[in-house]
């Protein structure tokens, strides 16, 4: 295998997400990540709990605006 073909970790993993820093990514108040979480049912992206502490990845909140995307001619998604 050639070594250009190996990938580390690091370059494969994207670091995770504060709730403000993808509060940030969604253009969104800062505790609204929280709010969506906390709500009954649990609504907004899938998080991750690490020791205990809320973190998201990045390619979760791609996913979820992904999923948000409406064809405005219909009002359905896309």
């Amino acid at each position: 295998m050639n070594t250009n073909d190996q990938k580390t970790t690091e370059q494969v993993l994207e670091p995770l997400l504060d709730e403000k820093a993808a509060a940030r990514f969604l253009s969104v108040a800062d505790g609204t990540p929280g709010n969506w979480r906390r709500a009954t049912p649990p609504v907004g992206p899938p998080y991750v709990l690490v020791e205990g502490v809320v973190r998201y990845a990045p390619a979760d909140l791609r996913a979820y605006v992904e999923s948000k995307r409406r064809d405005p001619r219909t009002g359905a998604n896309r």
